[in-house]
Order: C-alpha cells, then sequence, then structure tokens
C-alpha cells in the first residue's frame, strides 16, 4: 500500500534531485545550487520535506548532508498548488510588481514631496543617502572603537 504526500512543487523538485542522485544523499550546498532556489526558500521547503518524514539530515549548517528517508516508490506523490510564501516576499518587491505606480508622497524625514516607487517607500532618496542615515554620523558616541555606532560603554567592552 503506498502512502500519499502532498508536497509544494519545489519540494517535489528537491526530493527528486535527491532520488535521482545514486547515493540517496547530497550536500545542502550543491542540491540548493542544482535547484536554483534561494537560501531562504530553500530551507522553508528542506523543512517541509523533513516535517514530511521524506528527508533527513545530518552535519553542521553550512556542510549540512541531506539523506532521502522514504524512496518514492512507497509513495503517492501529489502536487499542491499551494505555495511557501517567499522570504524575499516580505522585503522591498521587485520593479515589476508595482510598475506604473509611482505617486507622490511626503517624506518621513525631511517632509519634502518626492515619487515614491512603491507603497512601502517613504524615505527620499536625499534623506537615504545622508550621513545620519548611512550611519556615518557624527553624533557617534566617543569610545566607539569597533564602527558599530555603539560605545564600549554602553556594551561593557572596554
Amino acid at each position: 500500500m503506498t502512502e500519499k504526500i502532498m508536497l509544494t512543487l519545489n519540494a517535489n523538485k528537491i526530493y527528486g534531485l535527491l532520488n535521482k542522485h545514486s547515493q540517496g544523499s547530497m550536500n545542502y550546498q550543491t542540491l540548493r545550487d542544482l535547484t536554483g532556489i534561494e537560501k531562504a526558500g530553500f530551507t522553508g521547503y528542506l523543512t517541509e520535506l523533513r516535517k514530511k518524514g521524506l528527508v533527513t539530515t545530518t552535519g553542521p549548517h553550512c556542510s549540512k548532508t541531506i539523506h532521502v528517508a522514504m524512496r518514492p516508490k512507497d509513495l503517492d506523490i501529489e502536487i499542491s498548488q499551494k505555495s511557501i510564501k517567499r522570504a524575499s516576499a516580505y522585503g522591498k518587491p521587485r520593479d515589476d510588481r508595482y510598475a506604473g505606480q509611482e505617486k507622490k508622497r511626503g517624506c518621513l524625514k525631511c517632509k519634502k514631496s518626492f515619487t515614491s516607487k512603491w507603497p512601502g517607500e517613504r524615505i527620499c532618496k536625499v534623506c537615504k543617502t545622508s550621513r545620519a542615515w548611512t550611519n556615518d554620523s557624527p553624533y557617534t558616541p566617543s569610545g566607539d572603537g569597533d564602527g558599530f555606532g555603539v560605545s564600549d560603554l554602553v556594551t561593557g567592552v572596554i
């Protein structure tokens, strides 16, 4: 009797590549490079496979090896249309996502009007390139020997 398992498209891609490999195991970095999936997304799909008991991992994160735990002959794999939300979806959107939706907004720092390319852009380019914004401020506390903008007196490292 075969077990029915629902996988996202990319998780199935990873699982398929592992099964095609003669040893049934592969280095994390090599597998990620072969799939072409970005790092944050790859980790999510790998977690999906681990939770379903299809793969196991050994070794520390950077030199992790992924092993097949269940062979596909024992499984009925169905591809889900639902996908895992990419970590990059939470950051600045791709250029084409808001094409043609530029809007005049007031900068939250200097209050001047500028053309915003996407809804989350609220600081103008002039302010973003200023010394205060880039943390190259003359107001960095004295005693900042490590260049992180925090006084060694605050961190307790002297």
